[in-house]
């Protein structure tokens, strides 16, 4: 699916309790709060704030979720591309 059915597909579909299900299907919505993220760029997080709290709400109650759950591992993986430059940057944190 190219870039601009799936901006329309977000634009005509989405609701809030589908953030983790938009964040994992790697489109721009992932791509735009990633490269947010990286870059620390506050003019494009506040730009997508909406969605952000829509996804720290549904990962805090599948968190919930899980700890209420007879569940003793919880598995949760996300590849992510890094050069040389990112992955120093991430070991020094």
């Amino acid at each position: 699916m190219n870039e601009q059915k799936l901006i329309d597909e977000f634009e005509q579909e989405y609701r809030a309790d589908k953030a983790i299900q938009w964040y994992l299907k790697q489109s721009f919505i992932s791509n735009l709060l990633d490269n947010a993220l990286k870059s620390q760029n506050i003019d494009r997080l506040y730009m997508i704030r909406f969605f952000i709290e829509d996804l720290t709400t549904n990962l805090r109650y599948e968190h919930e979720k899980f700890l209420y759950s007879n569940e003793d591992i919880l598995i949760v993986y996300r590849g992510a591309k890094l050069n040389q430059k990112e992955l120093r940057k991430l070991k020094d944190v």
